[in-house]
């Protein structure tokens, strides 16, 4: 099965060099900068917000929140927590996908009875899960990251407020992006599925002779092997607002003597 990816550092994401691959493109050695969408996707409200939380007087004369009152919690035990839980996050996301045991029966074909959507089916459905698993597992540390960054100083807390409103403002342009996968998945499973259709089919008889079993698909498996590379590469991609803000509370500790 396909390992856990992780960012290759290239100038192009995993997850774009993927998309374009099954588009039967390139991906762009140069992307355009990340100005240039964000200022398509921003409307003039979401402007508005961001302008207020850069404006350094919006942090420095806002009331304190509840999260600053009383004791502050100590920065490196929030510092440590939030290391391991993004670590067993990402372990935990990733075995769900290389253990899918719908990849794992990648030798039972479809039948040739059903059409290519419903053939299809099963792993959209199973797409939708993954992406919902990991809306569910990673917001929850991203906000938990925010709130120990808004405890420590002016800067970090801007980050955070900064951070909440970004995740608010692209939350339906990332919503459209990521609900787009499936589309490409579905082209390359009836590409591959078309390819094997004038294959023939062997099958080996069983005791009963009314049982009878499929050898594994080649084909079926590329495409188990393509989809949960997929995964695994928006799983990277998902995760890195989450890896920016760690590092930023990283950076954040005052230095030991």
């Amino acid at each position: 099965m396909v390992s856990s990816s992780r960012p290759s550092g290239s100038a192009s994401p995993t997850l774009v060099r993927l998309v374009a691959r099954l588009a039967g493109g390139e991906a762009p050695a140069n992307p355009a900068s990340f100005s240039e969408p964000l200022s398509h996707w921003l409307g003039w409200a979401d402007a508005i917000s961001l302008a207020s939380v850069l404006n350094e007087g919006a942090i420095d004369g806002a009331a304190p929140g509840p999260a600053r009152r009383g004791k502050r919690p100590d920065a490196r035990a929030v510092l440590k927590i939030c290391e391991k839980e993004l670590l067993q996050v990402r372990a935990a996301l990733a075995e769900s996908i290389d253990r899918d045991p719908l990849f794992a029966a990648a030798e039972a074909a479809p039948a040739r009875a059903l059409s290519d959507r419903e053939a299809f089916a099963p792993y959209r459905r199973r797409h939708a899960a993954r992406q919902q698993a990991m809306t569910s597992a990673i917001e929850p540390l991203r906000a938990r990251l925010r709130s120990a960054l808004a405890e420590g100083p002016k800067p970090m807390a801007r980050l955070a407020a900064l951070d909440a409103v970004m995740e608010q403002a692209l939350a339906a342009e990332e919503s459209r992006l990521l609900g787009s996968l499936p589309g490409w998945l579905e082209k390359r499973f009836c590409q591959l599925r078309k390819t094997d259709r004038g294959a023939e089919i062997e099958i080996e008889a069983e005791a009963q002779p009314d049982v009878a079993v499929r050898k594994p698909q080649p084909w079926l498996e590329q495409f188990a092997a393509d989809m949960q590379a997929m995964l695994l590469a928006e799983l990277d991609c998902r995760l890195q607002p989450v890896e920016g803000l760690l590092e930023a509370l990283r950076t954040s500790q005052p230095k030991a003597p």
